[in-house]
């Protein structure tokens, strides 16, 4: 065999050995799509849990397949596993960059996850990719918000009001910035155009009927307020908050009869929402009831000084979380009707255990006192196939 031979047989030799390389390393097109189908059909039926075992088996027969990664993400996101959902986010972001919003989604995780920087960083590329993308800007802006940044948090919730006029969050948002600035017309004026655009919503006529209280100096201003606030009672998950500042309002204009219903009100969707108990108390003494108003008093008291110590536990709990420490918490801020604290408590409590029995139990009790009775029975029926923990 000639030198020329030999090298052209090498060559043939060295082309199918690396052909067959390729079909045994490349994964099979497609060859995820039966599990990532059976998923989808989990995910109807809400097991969670089990769509999330599909996804990765989808994913190690197509590993390269950003979308298989980004709906896990999705999915980490939906049971507040932060952590988790960024990683997979970043891997859809790498893997399919021109998937819509990927980036902006594992920001989204970051900064539920207290990352900060890194939410910032993959804001920023997605906008280096799209400069007026809303998505980025908009989450851009929240975290501006939590950084007391309003300057920066103003200018990118106008430009997502700008670009996406229908959506209300931006006006809720700018509505809020605006009073905190002490520009109250400039708040009215957007929160006005929100409601216009958007429709009837709980969270923009509870701000219009705050801005109203606020100026409630004459007679027309006070019967805004209170229009604002019966809107924005119906179908409100913090409904609570609206009968409360209701009685204040009537209360203030010397209406004790309408106040008291308010504050009952309020009272029966929360017993221990204790700006309501507070006011009650102050009606009572103002009608001459005076056993019922040291009662009342007594009980605000009381709630107050739980309250405190709850908040002392909750900053023990934030310098040295434990998933016990974490269930008490959400046990102690539930029995005071303190909604957000038990919300933060029992994210962490999940996020660290996601088959913790207690935690989803909580997070069903935590839902159906807001009212959101779909997830309350979700959660339940998540905790229903989970064991007792001893």
């Amino acid at each position: 065999m000639t030198g020329r031979l030999r090298a052209l047989v090498l060559a043939l030799f060295l082309t199918v050995a690396a052909g067959v390389a390729r079909l045994l390393l490349t994964p099979k097109l497609g060859a995820g799509a039966s599990e990532h189908a059976a998923a989808v059909q989990l995910l109807d039926r809400r097991d969670t849990v089990g769509a999330a075992e599909r996804l990765r088996k989808a994913i190690a027969l197509e590993p390269f397949n950003g979308d298989y990664y980004a709906e896990l993400g999705e999915l980490h996101l939906g049971q507040s596993r932060f952590d988790l959902a960024a990683d997979e986010l970043q891997m859809a972001a790498f893997l399919a960059p021109n998937r819509p919003h990927v980036r902006c989604r594992q920001a989204q995780a970051l900064l539920e996850d207290r990352r900060r920087d890194d939410a910032l960083a993959a804001v920023e590329l997605e906008l280096k990719r799209d400069p007026r993308c809303p998505v980025a800007q908009l989450v851009r802006a929240e975290q501006h918000l939590r950084d007391d940044n309003l300057k920066g948090a103003l200018a990118d919730f106008e430009a997502v009001r700008k670009s996406v006029p229908n959506m209300q969050l931006p006006y809720q948002r700018l509505g809020y910035i605006l009073f905190s600035t002490n520009r109250p017309a400039e708040a009215l004026a957007v929160l006005q155009e929100g409601l216009k655009r958007t429709g009837s919503t709980p969270g923009l006529h509870f701000q219009l009927a705050e801005s109203y209280a606020r100026s409630a100096s004459d007679a027309a201003a006070g019967a805004e307020a209170e229009r604002h606030y019966r809107l924005a009672i119906p179908g409100n998950p913090e409904a609570v908050k609206g009968y409360a500042a209701l009685g204040q309002l009537l209360q203030r204009r010397g209406d004790l009869p309408g106040a008291r219903r308010e504050y009952e009100a309020a009272l029966k969707l929360n017993p221990t929402f204790n700006d309501a108990v507070y006011g009650l108390s102050q009606v009572a003494a103002q009608q001459g009831k005076r056993e019922e108003a040291n009662s009342l008093l007594k009980r605000f008291q009381d709630q107050d000084r739980l309250g405190r110590e709850m908040t002392e536990f909750q900053a023990q709990v934030a310098a040295n979380p434990t998933q016990q420490s974490r269930l008490e918490l959400a046990r102690r801020a539930l029995s005071l009707g303190a909604f957000k604290a038990a919300a933060v408590a029992i994210d962490g409590a999940v996020a660290a255990d996601p088959s913790n029995r207690e935690a989803r139990l909580l997070r069903s009790r935590l839902y159906a006192a807001i009212g959101r009775l779909d997830r309350a029975e979700r959660e339940r029926m998540i905790a229903d196939r989970l064991p007792v923990q001893p």
